[in-house]
């Protein structure tokens, strides 16, 4: 019998491409925009940075990512559960996104952020986005206050293109730029996320809170192995995993 954690390693769950961002050595562009002219702005960074690249050769290299603008949908009004809630659907090494912020602990498994990509999420009335790129793998905290983030069916360099949905700028989310829109040459403020396993998150933090999925779980888990199966083998690992997650759908499975 196949144990769980090697089936999750064999059907490819911990999938992504990580890819680095390069050294940072060209002077910024001067802002083209006043943002004083906004009333409402994210929080901005105001330390001066570098970038690789120019912003106008940011927005040339920018690709379509096969969805249009909130075509892979941000989870806006995030609920969220007990450690008990996950005892039969989160390995021990499965992969959490850790925030600890003004006292409350919270865990976000990657596996749901692979499927949203962003969570417009607040603690203790602090308002933050939690993002993951899985094409990267890369995942980024930027605090947002009254502004909502949301992703924008773009790429550049294989990373995400979010966008804000009160001033639509477009920022890539490695470079945390705004690339495009009125909030150009700006840069969001971020904050730490803690990449961990589920077992050290909640052993440092057994009261944490997890977020729940606003989709059923075992379709999460059945829509991200099908693009993994190559032999017989690969399909039993995966009924086994549906088992294991109490999954009642019969799969119809065509030669």
């Amino acid at each position: 019998m196949v144990s769980r954690r090697n089936l999750l390693k064999s059907i490819g769950v911990a999938g992504g491409l990580v890819s680095i961002s390069g050294c940072l050595e060209e002077d910024i562009e001067e802002p083209a925009t006043d943002i004083s002219n906004f009333d409402l702005i994210p929080p901005i960074d105001g330390e001066e940075k570098l970038l690789d690249y120019s912003i106008s050769e940011l927005r040339d290299s920018q690709l379509s990512g096969g969805v249009g603008v909130d075509g892979i949908p941000s989870i806006d009004n995030p609920t969220f559960g007990t450690a008990n809630d996950y005892q039969e659907d989160l390995f021990t090494d499965d992969i959490v996104f850790g925030v600890e912020m003004n006292g409350v602990a919270k865990a976000y498994p990657r596996i749901i952020l692979g499927h949203h990509e962003i969570v417009n999420d607040s603690f203790d009335g602090e308002n933050v986005s939690i993002t993951y790129c899985p094409l990267t793998g890369t995942p980024i905290g930027f605090k947002r206050d009254e502004f909502e983030f949301g992703v924008s069916g773009q790429l550049v360099n294989s990373n995400l293109i979010m966008w804000d949905r009160e001033t639509e700028t477009r920022w890539p989310q490695m470079l945390s730029v705004g690339m495009e829109g009125p909030l150009e040459n700006e840069f969001l403020e971020e904050f730490r996320i803690v990449w961990t396993s589920w077992e050290n998150w909640v052993s440092k933090y057994p009261d944490t809170e997890v977020l729940l999925t606003p989709d059923n779980l075992s379709e999460i888990m059945l829509k991200t192995h099908m693009g993994h199966i190559n032999t017989v083998q690969d399909i039993i690992h995966l009924m086994e995993h549906l088992f294991f997650h109490h999954c009642k759908k019969i799969i119809d499975l065509k030669t």
